[in-house]
């Protein structure tokens, strides 16, 4: 009888062992969480903010797009890990923008050299990292070579 009630008091006292070490790593859990101790931040406000300043010119051969890189992301802060400036484009009466060009992060211009005089473009220039960004304008362009007609189209 003695042997049996020694190995019941023994189950009973690792049981109560193993409760108190699960309560010790729930509790730490539950102190350490994850992640920072901030306010969660939406992905959209971590997208890279527009292109500024963003302008045409044309010779015969290209049309010539330039803009500035944008320094913040949409929430303010400073713009990080970016990956690439995409160039889209479409006829002026066409439904879609297709990508034309993924440049490097840093690029500043872009050359068309398979625009046709004749035709009036609808240009997009945006920067992104991990999140498309923001496009805030539309760049029209009616190539007729040098001294080609260019609008800036805002986005609403």
């Amino acid at each position: 009888m003695k042997i049996k009630a020694v190995k019941i008091k023994l189950s009973q006292y690792i049981l109560d062992y193993m409760k108190n070490i699960l309560n010790i790593i729930l509790l730490a859990l539950l102190v350490c969480s994850c992640g920072k101790k901030t306010n969660p931040v939406p992905p959209e406000f971590r997208s890279p903010s527009s292109v500024s300043n963003l302008t045409a010119s044309a010779t015969n051969d290209y049309i010539k797009l330039s803009w500035a890189l944008p320094t913040k992301s949409l929430n303010g802060k400073d713009l990080k890990n970016t990956k690439y400036v995409t160039i889209k484009r479409k006829l002026y009466d066409a439904k879609r923008f297709k990508e034309l060009q993924k440049l490097r992060a840093d690029a500043t211009s872009f050359f068309d050299k398979s625009a046709q005089t004749g035709n009036i473009y609808d240009y997009l220039v945006y920067i992104s990292n991990d999140r498309t960004g923001s496009v805030d304008n539309i760049i029209r362009v009616n190539y007729q070579g040098v001294g080609s007609k260019v609008n800036i189209i805002g986005i609403n």
